[in-house]
């Protein structure tokens, strides 16, 4: 096979899993359901489709006792990611909450001073004040009493809990990348099963069709499509092209919400995703262990 048609190939799985992720923000606003609703619906749709197809496939071979202890804390790390996401999404917008958990890169950085210990650099200082200055233009107003304000905020740790998520799948990488995503999926559904007195399903149609997209198209399809990536590119190429994933949900946010996007959203967004892609191709360049975004939003 020539190289061409194999990148041609790359080109439109990126694409295609670039704009599902892009899509889930916008979805998660536009359906009636609640966060809690949303969770729970998601996670039955992917792990009633996803267990049967490791069971065939006898995926689960090699897992130990052991082994559950991690994938629960995975699972919890992905919950708390997933009901602030959420949260974030439904009491400011889709865009500030895309925008909040973009800083998941920046996370990993501090991440990394605290678990590695090690020194903070120049570079380093650097990307946290460029996040810190993309924010606030975001949102020029910090208060309590604004959304948008409590939206990013709530965006921002999702993407402190996201930014655990490949170090502890690196941790743990003995185990196979589909049994990890299941393990993590299952024991975030226990999590958020917890909370079922909130969900509420008296839906409409149309939410329902929304819930199912959010569960095939853009967990499992996502998903998949970018395990298959993080295999055959490098880690610099997956880690700057995933955020990607903003613009493209910032224009479904005009498009098909109305949501306002403005030039000082705009800068703000940008300096927070060259922020990250600074502090990845500086780490690369360094020689450090990188974690790849994990898809998982």
């Amino acid at each position: 096979m020539s190289n061409r048609p194999f990148s041609i190939r790359i080109i439109i799985e990126a694409t295609i899993a670039l704009f599902f992720f892009g899509c889930i923000a916008v979805v998660v606003k536009f359906v009636s359901a609640n966060a809690i609703t949303i969770g729970i619906a998601r996670l039955v749709v992917t792990v009633a489709i996803l267990l049967p197809f490791l069971v065939a496939t006898q995926r689960f071979k090699g897992i130990t006792r052991s082994d559950f202890v991690p994938l629960a804390v995975m699972g919890l790390f992905f919950a708390l990611h997933w009901l602030a996401f959420f949260f974030s999404i439904k009491i400011g917008s889709a865009s500030i909450a895309t925008v909040g958990l973009s800083t998941y890169g920046v996370h990993l950085v501090v991440l990394g001073w605290i678990l590695h210990r090690s020194k903070p650099t120049r570079i380093n200082f650097l990307v946290l004040v460029m996040a810190v200055a993309g924010s606030i233009l975001v949102v020029p107003e910090f208060s309590f009493h604004n959304q948008e304000a409590i939206g990013l905020l709530l965006g921002v740790l999702s993407g402190l809990f996201y930014a655990f998520l490949p170090i502890l799948q690196q941790r743990h990488s003995h185990l196979p990348a589909l049994t990890r995503a299941l393990g993590q999926f299952v024991f975030a559904l226990v999590v958020f099963l917890f909370f079922w007195p909130l969900s509420d399903w008296h839906l409409s149609t149309q939410d329902w069709l929304g819930l199912l997209f959010l569960g095939v198209m853009c967990t499992l399809v996502s998903h998949t499509l970018w395990v298959r990536l993080t295999t055959v590119l490098p880690t610099r190429t997956t880690s700057v092209i995933y955020y990607l994933y903003v613009p493209v949900s910032l224009i479904l946010s005009v498009v098909i919400l109305g949501e306002r996007v403005d030039a000082a959203m705009i800068t703000g967004a940008g300096l927070i995703i060259l922020a990250n892609v600074i502090g990845v191709l500086y780490h690369v360049n360094e020689g450090a262990p990188q974690a790849k975004p994990a898809s998982l939003t």
